[in-house]
């Protein structure tokens, strides 16, 4: 059988198709926002904010970095993720 531009054209298409959701299904997988304690100056109150973890810290601030996009894009659409 004779491959032709076409079916090479759907088969590019498709891994094309495939990689955003790629890219968001190992975001999910590998992100959870961790809850971060923290005091006044004057050390009278204290508060919470959340910072991302990607991957357990694998991979150092590289994998921090390649999902900063959807990290900002999370914060916006689940703020009660993030609260």
């Amino acid at each position: 059988m004779k491959k032709t531009r076409a079916s090479e054209g759907l088969i590019v298409a498709a891994a094309l198709l495939l990689l955003p959701g790629a890219y968001v299904g190992a975001y999910l997988t590998l992100s959870e926002p961790v809850p971060q304690v923290y005091r006044s100056p004057d050390g009278k109150s204290e508060g919470r904010s959340y910072r991302e973890r990607i991957g357990g810290g694998v991979g150092g601030g590289y994998l921090e970095t390649f999902f900063w996009p959807l990290t900002q894009l999370d914060r916006k659409l689940r703020p009660e993720r993030w609260a």
